[in-house]
């Protein structure tokens, strides 16, 4: 559990808490570690977690935030955002997590994986919208955008499961 972390010079990551009967029943969430003076900021700061679902009638369902497939969320353009994609779930080891727009994959810029940066060359450049995320991963991707525009963030694993959310992007304010 959470207690047994020691997270003395952490930087920002989240830590799930694994445990096979809360993960499956849905008593999840993530734990999210700022670095000092760092804040946690709501509006641009989006957390999107991956989990294993009820298994009967079907047999196991990808859910995110804890639903196969979340109401629309409201975002700006012109507006960084960093999503932090967890993988928590206890049998999709293979878990590919993409932003779409129309079908057709987009781009983010990689920050961070398991908490740590990554090196300047994956973070100087976009990189397209698709990565596996094994258990008990995290990333940390930026997105901007300045279009208005309704993009899908879509898990999937090899079995054709999925689990996904239509992010809205309108126009925001000049800044």
């Amino acid at each position: 559990g959470i207690r047994d972390r020691d997270v003395t010079g952490v930087q920002t990551c989240a830590l799930p808490i694994y445990d096979e009967n809360q993960l499956t029943n849905g008593i999840i969430g993530p734990i999210i570690v700022m670095p000092s003076g760092a804040k946690f900021d709501p509006e641009t700061d989006k957390t999107f977690l991956f989990a294993l679902g009820p298994q009967n009638p079907f047999g196991p369902v990808v859910l995110l935030n804890g639903l196969p497939q979340p109401t629309a969320m409201q975002l700006r353009t012109r507006t960084k955002y960093r999503f932090r994609l967890i993988n928590i779930s206890t049998a999709f080891g293979s878990l590919r997590v993409a932003l779409k727009n129309n079908g057709a994959l987009i781009s983010w810029r990689l920050l961070k994986k398991d908490g740590a940066d990554l090196p300047e060359a994956f973070t100087s450049q976009l990189s397209p919208a698709d990565l596996q995320v094994s258990v008990g991963e995290t990333y940390d991707v930026e997105f901007e955008t300045n279009d208005p525009q309704q993009i899908l963030l879509e898990g999937s694993n090899p079995d054709g499961r999925r689990a996904s959310q239509v992010l809205n992007f309108t126009a925001s304010a000049t800044r």
